[in-house]
């Protein structure tokens, strides 16, 4: 079941956005508050997490109602286009912490509209038979990712610096999610 799964073509583009959501996060996670600390005088670092959280927990329900009325793709991808936006906005962070606000609340969107849907999609795309197996597969895939995604970055991070890893991991999600998304349309 595990090779059939991994095999089916038509599970790929939701595994492949899966990736670049899980990726972000695990930026995200690992990088922003010690960011936060080194650019900013907020005390509060996790701030950014409660902006992110509220964000998706506003979009989950409208990106879910959007997906079902428009379809997965329509959904998910510009959800990773908005994740990438958010992440890339962090390079302004020093000098600037309303950027914690604006980053919190895009990112957040994009994240939760994409990894709702992607969830959706394999949901969609499988048998009764192996929807467990297909979700276990998106679970490793989120793991995978977020433990590439941290180390990815902090390499960039070692030869271009914080503010301008965030900016090209924002773009490349955001170039991630253009591409599928017009790969899918033809």
């Amino acid at each position: 079941k595990i090779m059939d799964i991994c095999k089916d073509r038509g599970l790929w583009p939701p595994y492949q956005g899966i990736a670049l959501s899980a990726l972000s996060f695990g930026i995200l996670l690992t990088f922003t508050s010690l960011f936060i600390a080194r650019t900013t005088q907020v005390s509060n670092h996790g701030i950014y997490y409660t902006i992110f959280s509220l964000s998706g927990l506003v979009v989950n329900l409208g990106a879910g109602h959007l997906s079902d009325r428009l379809g997965r793709p329509a959904v998910l991808y510009p959800s990773l286009m908005i994740l990438g936006l958010g992440m890339s906005i962090l390079y302004f962070l020093p000098g600037r912490p309303a950027i914690i606000i604006i980053s919190g609340l895009i990112a957040g969107a994009g994240y939760a509209g994409s990894m709702s849907v992607g969830a959706a999609w394999i949901v969609d795309s499988v048998d009764t038979k192996t929807k467990t197996t297909a979700l276990a597969m998106q679970e490793n895939v989120i793991d995978l990712s977020v433990g590439l995604g941290s180390f990815i970055f902090g390499a960039i991070t070692a030869w271009v610096g914080m503010g301008s890893s965030f900016f090209l991991s924002g773009a490349f999600i955001l170039a991630g999610g253009a591409y599928f998304w017009k790969k899918h349309q033809h």
